[in-house]
């Protein structure tokens, strides 16, 4: 595969991290992680050579009925964040969280960016999840929900 990729794994098994290969090595399954509001099922692309998506999945389908109000709060979710993005699947309902490793260099990453990316990714989806189960479940609007998401405790 790639250096990279190499690395990710490698860190994955340091850090007891259980995963499943898919597509000959290029899409890795993680083990779900739970967090304070909610468990997220992780997947890392490895399709690219100098790069690593690391995708958290949300663990509710998205009716149809709140796409669209969802994709409003996931708009003005994103436009705050400088390294996480959410994504809206709109036929399956499936919202995810997505942060890029980017490497060029010749020399692998220290284990600590791996960690950081992965870390920052799932936490930051536990965070705003709170406003997409508000939507979903008690008829939150986009604003409502953000409040909600970005309130310090």
């Amino acid at each position: 595969m790639s250096v990279l990729s190499d690395e990710l794994k490698k860190y994955l098994v340091a850090d007891n991290w259980k995963y499943n290969e898919h597509r000959n090595g290029t899409l890795l399954a993680a083990q779900p992680i739970s967090c304070t509001h909610g468990t997220y099922e992780g997947f890392f692309d490895l399709r690219h050579p100098q790069r690593i998506d690391f995708y958290f999945k949300v663990p509710i389908t998205i009716p149809d009925e709140k796409k669209e109000t969802i994709s409003q709060f996931l708009h003005l979710a994103n436009y705050g964040l400088s390294a996480v993005t959410f994504e809206l699947h709109w036929e399956r309902g499936e919202v995810r969280s997505r942060t890029s490793l980017i490497w060029i260099e010749e020399f692998a990453p220290s284990e600590d960016t791996i960690k950081h990316h992965l870390i920052r990714n799932y936490l930051c989806l536990d965070e705003y999840f709170q406003g997409i189960a508000a939507i979903v479940y008690a008829g939150a609007s986009p604003q409502e929900a953000l409040e909600k998401s970005e309130r310090k405790k």
